[in-house]
């Protein structure tokens, strides 16, 4: 299963690339924004998305939104990463955005 790894700081991509191989997940795919994330679903059939939540030009919010307006395309699982405080506030964003989870940097 392929997961794309979405974070413009390529030290916690690094990271989170490392920690998703660790899990068993050997086709993770690297990207550094929500433009190449959606470029890239384009061409190739991603399952999961782990996305930053705060990047420049599309943050993740922006990525889950207009990755779930796409027209006939396959569910993809959708998780975002956040240095943000897990408050409600913040979680009811996520959802209402269409994210499927919700982690808190750093990753445990």
């Amino acid at each position: 299963m392929k997961i794309l790894a979405v974070d413009d700081d390529p030290v916690a991509r690094r990271v989170l690339v490392q920690a998703l191989r660790r899990l068993g997940y050997d086709e993770v795919v690297e990207v550094r924004d929500g433009s190449e994330a959606l470029a890239h679903l384009e061409k190739e059939t991603i399952r999961v998305i782990v996305s930053d939540w705060t990047m420049p030009e599309m943050d993740g919010l922006a990525l889950c939104r207009q990755m779930r307006a796409r027209v006939k395309s396959e569910y993809v699982y959708f998780i975002l990463l956040t240095s943000r405080e897990a408050d409600i506030e913040n979680q009811r964003e996520a959802i209402e955005a269409g994210v499927d989870d919700f982690l808190v940097k750093p990753l445990d």
